[in-house]
């Protein structure tokens, strides 16, 4: 089931697009956790359609239904389930903790993908999920041994989650509103609403410190937090800044997906350098800390194989823009399966899988309701379990790495290899 025989993309809601205004100033932004969720205002526009991605080759494929696909929310169980206990950090294992924790580094990550969010069940569809199956997500990947790390450290292959731990990344794409709001205060205050998707996982994370923190916000520097399924909020656009601060400031992370949300499949060279350089430039502008060289590539389409290689080498290589140099680090699909463990010889950090959190059955399968949550449950062998170590990549002796791929190179040359 890998990569070059399974791949099975999606596309990305194209949400529509409006200006972000910038404020560098602002008053102090605070959370407040136990406060009723927003109601959401139900939808008005007109229903997106769906794309497939190219294949690995970069040909375009087919084009697909763009029906909804009406996902029941999954509800939390009433008994939960104690999560397995994390091991220690930083050393190496005994053989008992390896007998205990039974790591396996080779193992596929999950990085999990959102885009909208809802309190209106007849909204859901393949890429917007209601608020109650995020709080269950949540839920089900924290009783499961799971364990929230940065795309980043994955990425660089420097995973700090604790022995036994699952490490799994979160990403949201598009910057709805339905993501991150303010609630404003008389007095003029910000307050994270605890209804929106930043403000449900700011109260998990409290209640929750085993957990681990973060996630990963492709945004969009002029529709940055203000519009959604749901509708414009006009009045959230000047609180962009603030917003990308407050990410910054509690662990998550903001990351490159084009300046407007346009294809780059085959385009000039000019408008693919303006789209990915240009939003760098726009994303630092509201706050200096933005990296935003990890790319999510828009609709899942990289440039074209037969006509944009010199894109694609842009892409791994470097590129100029403004006189500035940037080098991309990773890229992101919109699909369909775990991702490879950075330690794996079939790992390539321009390719990164996610997962689509929603029942994609009737846009063709392979998302988190209908597949892969079944998937990873009954088969845990597949599935990254850290040794606790950043400096350590430990695999078992019988990892499948017929589907895993093997020790690479590189991880070889940078990493101690504990085989047990």
């Amino acid at each position: 089931m890998g990569w070059r025989s399974t791949l099975v993309t999606l596309a990305l809601l194209v949400p529509l697009l409006v200006a972000c205004g910038g404020d560098d100033g602002g008053d102090a932004i605070s959370w407040q956790p136990g406060l009723p969720a927003a109601t959401m205002p139900s939808s008005s526009g007109e229903e997106p359609t769906a794309t497939t991605a190219p294949n690995e080759e970069g040909e375009a494929a087919p084009t697909e239904s763009g029906e909804e696909s009406p996902a029941e929310p999954t509800e939390t169980t009433a008994a939960q389930v104690t999560p397995p206990d994390a091991g220690p950090t930083g050393r190496l294992l005994t053989d008992e903790e390896l007998a205990q924790y039974q790591p396996n580094e080779l193992g596929k990550i999950l990085v999990i993908e959102y885009h909208q969010f809802t309190n209106d069940p007849s909204e859901v569809a393949q890429f917007t999920r209601t608020y109650d199956s995020f709080r269950a997500d949540l839920q089900w990947l924290y009783e499961n041994g799971y364990y929230v790390v940065s795309m980043r450290e994955v990425i660089e292959n420097r995973i700090t989650a604790p022995a036994g731990k699952k490490p799994f990344v979160m990403t949201f794409d598009d910057s709805p509103v339905n993501q991150f709001r303010f609630l404003v205060g008389g007095d003029g205050s910000l307050t994270v609403d605890p209804g929106s998707a930043v403000g449900i996982m700011e109260e998990f994370f409290a209640a929750h410190p085993d957990f681990g923190r973060g996630g990963m916000f492709g945004v969009l520097p002029n529709a940055c937090f203000d519009t959604g399924v749901g509708g414009n909020e006009s009045d959230q656009a000047q609180y962009c800044a603030q917003k990308i601060s407050f990410l910054i400031d509690n662990g998550y992370e903001v990351e490159n997906h084009t300046l407007t949300h346009s294809g780059i499949y085959d385009v000039e060279d000019d408008f693919f350098l303006e789209e990915i350089g240009g939003a760098i430039e726009a994303l630092r502008e509201y706050d200096s800390r933005v990296e935003a060289t990890i790319f999510v590539v828009p609709f899942g389409m990289y440039p074209a194989l037969e006509t944009r290689q010199q894109q694609r080498e842009w892409m791994r290589n470097g590129f100029e823009w403004n006189g500035t140099q940037y080098k991309l680090i990773g890229s992101l699909m919109v699909g369909s399966e775990p991702a490879f463990s950075p330690a794996s010889d079939e790992w390539d950090s321009m390719w990164i899988y996610r997962i689509q959190m929603c029942d994609c059955s009737d846009v063709g399968g392979f998302g988190w309701d209908d597949y892969w949550q079944s998937v990873v449950t009954n088969d845990p062998g597949m599935i990254y379990v850290s040794d606790g170590n950043p400096d350590t990549i430990t695999v078992p002796e019988n990892a499948a790495t017929g589907l895993l791929g093997n020790i690479s190179e590189d991880t070889a040359s940078t990493h101690e290899i504990i085989r047990y």
